[in-house]
């Protein structure tokens, strides 16, 4: 699995899923999935995978990040510059986890009970909000 992170282009063309395409000033995701849920029910499993992806791209554009994959049982985030400390945490926490200095790439084994989009949202928690 890969999420290209992207901005939109004035192409949009508009519609529901075109709202999870981040604009400055658009409702956090949250909001968007409390819309939904008020105007149309509860959410099939399939809008709230599109809703989880969503708030992994929030996520990943309000740190910079541009890349990630799930690889091989693995997860791959990219640019990511974490001090020394964090990344201290990060190894302990998953057991396995690398980073690449250099390249600015952290690597994390993926967690079978979780899905790929959790494991990523749960290691952006752990790099950028930790003890939340």
């Amino acid at each position: 699995m890969q999420v290209a992170v992207r901005h939109p282009g004035p192409q949009a063309a508009g519609g529901e899923a075109d709202r999870l395409v981040l604009r400055p000033g658009q409702p956090p995701v949250e909001a968007l999935r409390a819309e939904w849920t008020d105007r149309f029910g509860p959410p099939p499993p399939e809008a709230l995978a599109l809703l989880d992806i969503g708030a992994l791209r929030a996520r990943c554009v309000e740190h910079g990040i541009t890349h990630v994959a799930a690889v091989d049982k693995r997860i791959r985030i990219s640019p990511v510059a974490v001090p020394a400390s964090r990344r201290m945490r990060i190894e302990r926490l998953f057991p396995g986890a690398k980073f690449d200095v250099d390249e600015g790439e952290l690597t994390v084994p993926l967690v079978t009970a979780a899905t790929p989009v959790d494991a990523f949202l749960d290691v952006l928690r752990e790099l950028f909000d930790p003890g939340e």
